[in-house]
């Protein structure tokens, strides 16, 4: 039984700086469908320079899966800025 030959590729993943957060945004590929699941996490640093506190968000069903991984992370990044902006009902950054 011989070895196959594994080819790692790099999960396509965009940053922001966005009112003093950071938005962080993946997108994973589904098992080889070309179509991808979006992650999302906001981080702010503490008031006291001891670190960062983070929290990972989760997406509306309706955008489990998107067409492209640029359609994902510009999805990510959108729903990140509304989460900042106080404009998703439910999600805050306001304790981080």
């Amino acid at each position: 039984m011989g070895f196959h030959e594994v080819t790692r590729q790099m999960m396509p993943v965009k940053q922001a700086l966005y009112a003093g957060t950071m938005i962080n945004v993946g997108a994973f590929e589904v098992a080889g469908t070309g179509r991808f699941i979006v992650s999302l996490a906001i981080a702010r640093r503490a008031a006291h320079g001891t670190g960062q506190k983070t929290r990972l968000f989760d997406l509306p069903d309706e955008h489990d899966y998107a067409q492209s991984a640029d359609e994902a992370l510009e999805f990510g990044l959108a729903r990140g800025r509304a989460i900042i902006d106080g404009e998703i009902p439910g999600e805050t950054v306001a304790d981080l």
